[in-house]
């Protein structure tokens, strides 16, 4: 199993810091994400490969796509 944090840039976390105004950051993503999983749940997985790059490829298309849904 191979355990990978998944960085976003400071200004991608500036951009949503703003647009989430006084929502905590679990309300915040909870409103956007419905399949959110709950706090403090753990996901884990068996990595192959080039996974983890696709993830953040993922991850990154994903926080655009929410970045624009919400301007």
């Amino acid at each position: 199993m191979t355990r990978t944090t998944i960085s976003v840039s400071e200004e991608t976390k500036a951009a949503l810091a703003e647009e989430k105004g006084d929502e905590t950051w679990d309300e915040f993503l909870r409103t956007r994400l419905a399949d959110a999983p709950e706090p403090n749940d753990t996901v884990t997985a068996d990595l192959s490969d080039g996974a983890v790059e696709d993830i953040r490829t993922a991850v990154d298309r994903g926080i655009d796509s929410l970045r624009s849904d919400l301007r």
